[in-house]
């Protein structure tokens, strides 16, 4: 996909890869994780580690990379001049990157610190906690990053190995979205595209084969955390299919605009006049091609913890409320007015968080 923008000096490059955490090996959960921080480790053109890094800084950018559940990213900005430079070498590095063995053993040290450090982190804990309450049989149950106990099960060459055959597997133009937004005329840009990833093996789609993310014994349940910091919050979890694929008409944005409204007769000014809240958000929540958790967040105030009950009563009956509204169009128009003038007056654009 290639959007011309104009007047802007800079490009943006996003490269999605269906090759997210789903897909480790069981034996190695963690090894999606640890194959993106090889990929930064040295590629044929370009064999220093972070050498990339180097070269994109020095052109007056970054890249970087995450993974999540179903994807790998990597994305990146530049100057636009050298953006012909630099797409060979961002090519490269997703191609055909060196996998060295000694460079492995300091990324899985560098992973290790990472688990370690983020052990302490209340939101992290949270979302292992989700993991270990879900369907154990899908892969969100699986370990995402990896941990020196994880990877140091392996012989170094078993898990170069695997590295090898992960990427081998689904590195290739089925499993990959490139996305660049640049000044570039058109024809140039595709040109340069065409050039820099035309030799990639178009390989297989990876399959998504999985079972659902909660068996029925894990659903109307109550899980209660005890926190490292202090902290009063309440989460209501709906578990729902895919809807926010359904981008023509927003369904689960429409639903988070109505129970996140802070006016008058609103959930959140009810409840902030009972003193059990003083903060409501709707809607976040991990999702998938086929699943979808839309989260209602509550900060509770010292009287909403011993009335939590009560807050949930008064969250359903909103809901009944938002099913009975649907016969009134007019709350659909509205909100459909205020995206549309969102996103024609819309100020601090960031190209990169589009891209990707």
């Amino acid at each position: 996909m290639f959007c011309q923008q104009q007047d802007s000096p800079t490009s943006y490059v996003s490269m999605a890869v269906k090759a997210g955490h789903f897909y480790d090996p069981k034996h190695c959960q963690g090894l999606a994780h640890l194959l993106e921080h090889m990929l930064f480790m040295g590629s044929r053109h370009l064999p220093a580690p972070n050498e990339i890094n180097d070269l994109i800084s020095k052109h007056g950018g970054n890249i970087n990379a995450w993974t999540g559940t179903e994807y790998a990213n990597y994305h990146f900005h530049c100057h636009t001049a050298s953006l012909p430079g630099i797409i060979p070498a961002f090519a490269d590095m997703l191609r055909r990157p060196l996998i060295d063995k000694d460079a492995i053993t300091n990324e899985v040290r560098s992973i290790d610190a990472e688990f370690k450090f983020k052990r302490k982190d209340d939101l992290r804990r949270l979302y292992q906690i989700h993991k270990e309450t879900s369907n154990p049989d899908h892969p969100f149950s699986q370990f995402s990053v990896g941990n020196a106990d994880v990877f140091n099960q392996l012989h170094i060459n078993d898990l170069h190995s695997m590295l090898q055959q992960f990427h081998r597997q689904y590195y290739c133009a089925s499993n990959m979205t490139l996305c660049v937004i640049s000044p570039l005329p058109p024809d140039d840009a595709l040109d340069l595209i065409q050039s820099a990833f035309g030799q990639f093996p178009v390989g297989e789609e990876a399959h998504q084969d999985w079972p659902v993310l909660y068996e029925a014994e894990q659903l109307g349940v109550e899980i209660r955390i005890r926190p490292l910091q202090a902290a009063r919050r309440m989460i209501v979890t709906f578990a729902l299919p895919g809807l926010h694929n359904d981008y023509k008409t927003k369904p689960l944005n429409y639903i988070s605009h109505l129970l996140g409204d802070e006016g008058e007769g609103s959930l959140l000014s009810y409840l902030k006049s009972k003193n059990w809240v003083t903060n409501l958000i709707a809607g976040s929540g991990i999702e998938g091609e086929h699943f979808k958790d839309f989260n209602v967040s509550f900060q509770l105030t010292e009287s909403g913890i011993q009335h939590y009950e009560n807050v949930l009563e008064a969250l359903f009956d909103t809901l009944i409320l938002v099913r009975q509204s649907l016969e009134e169009p007019w709350r659909y128009q509205e909100k459909a007015r205020l995206a549309a003038l969102a996103l024609q007056y819309e100020e601090n654009i960031r190209p990169l968080n589009l891209a990707c």
